[in-house]
């Protein structure tokens, strides 16, 4: 199979490991919020992640599109089947999956190069932040007003929170994203609450009495554009739990 001269990706993160394996110029559609690095946002739109545009796709012309895996892009499949442009899912549910779908863009644009470096290089700052810590329990709130949406052990999130010595106490939930009380999270009584939120945005954990937090204070802001989606940019967002994380050993 030639190499793809001509691509679209249907998720924001997916925009961002094309630019990172170095094939970024081959990009002629892009899915909504598509919006790092900053040259991603001067390419043509044509999905809003769950639906295609079918009109904007036909005039982007792509030889290839890349998908994300998941039934939320099952119509976008059908969609791209039915007007006969090949597509290929890449799947990136775990942080262990960034560098090997690092390595199957380049393989698919002719990148391989600077993909597997980009690829070693990923993994390489991950494994240094691979060092023995004391557990803590985690809590990850992704919203701000309840319920909140968190993620069970399944998701990259679980991982990053685990590589920096934590353990997620809704590991267990049944779905990749759910919904939790406020009643849930205190009953869990994590020793680190950690939120995307931005801050000024979040519940007041520490003002309930009987949860640890409230003594220590370990409630911590993390960017959430670095950790909500599975690309490079997910060393950045392991470095910020890992710091939060650190800080709340020694409270």
């Amino acid at each position: 199979m030639p190499a793809a001269q001509r691509l679209v990706t249907l998720a924001p993160h997916l925009t961002e490991l094309v630019f990172s394996a170095g094939a970024g110029e081959l990009l002629v559609g892009v899915s909504a919020y598509s919006d790092y690095p900053p040259a991603a946002g001067d390419i043509p739109v044509v999905s809003d992640g769950f639906r295609i545009d079918a009109e904007a796709m036909l005039a982007a012309d792509p030889d290839l599109v890349l998908a994300w895996g998941g039934g939320g892009q099952a119509s976008s499949l059908a969609l791209l089947d039915k007007l006969g442009i090949r597509y290929v899912v890449i799947e990136t549910r775990r942080l262990a999956d960034v560098g090997p779908a690092l390595q199957q863009i380049g393989a698919l644009t002719g990148n391989s190069a600077p993909a597997e470096t980009a690829a070693r290089d990923f993994e390489q700052a991950i494994r240094a932040l691979d060092m023995p810590r004391d557990s803590l329990s985690v809590f990850y709130q992704i919203s701000h007003e309840p319920p909140f949406y968190t993620v069970n052990d399944e998701h990259f999130i679980s991982d990053l929170i685990r590589l920096c010595g934590g353990s997620n106490v809704f590991a267990d939930l049944p779905t990749t994203v759910a919904t939790v009380s406020v009643e849930a999270v205190v009953l869990a009584d994590p020793d680190v609450v950690l939120h995307g939120a931005g801050d000024g945005e979040h519940l007041v954990w520490t003002d309930f009495e009987t949860m640890s937090v409230s003594e220590t204070g370990s409630v911590y802001a993390i960017p959430g554009d670095l950790v909500g989606r599975p690309s490079v940019r997910l060393v950045e967002g392991a470095r910020a739990v890992c710091e939060a994380l650190d800080a709340a050993r020694i409270r």
